[in-house]
């Protein structure tokens, strides 16, 4: 079994949270060195994990099988749209993390998250004191 860290539709309770039905929850985690970035074009329905100094995610820590990275590469379009790395969480855990190099995520008209926004996903990005998209 691996650990790994997942910050947006994987989450439990989202879209594609069935995916990990058979890992293990662990509990929530945070990784330094990304900012979580957004794709307009889809409602910001999809987070970007992109490498940025400086910048920490939170996510949730799952135990997952060896054998089901294979469907979740597929899935996260590995290595074509995302990568995935193991990364250091800031307690010292090695994970693994899908991500998006900026240039990529460029390419593809994704833009960086406004804080708090860069840190934590919310598939509903609108301003709180005007209800207009945070992109």
């Amino acid at each position: 079994m691996k650990k790994l860290l997942v910050y947006g539709t994987l989450k439990r309770g989202y879209g594609n949270a069935h995916w990990l039905r058979d890992a293990i929850y662990l509990r929530d985690a945070f990784v330094p060195g990304f900012t979580l970035w957004g794709w307009p074009d889809f409602g910001n329905a999809f987070p970007i994990a992109v490498p940025r100094p400086g910048g920490e995610i939170k996510g949730e820590l799952f135990a997952v099988e060896d054998r089901a990275f294979t469907d979740l590469d597929q899935l996260e379009g590995v290595p074509y749209l995302f990568d995935r790395m193991t990364v250091t969480t800031t307690e010292g855990e090695q994970v693994e993390c899908y991500f998006m190099t900026e240039e990529r995520a460029i390419l593809r008209e994704a833009r960086a998250l406004p804080s708090p926004y860069d840190c934590c996903w919310n598939p509903n990005l609108l301003d709180p004191s005007t209800g207009k998209d945070l992109l």
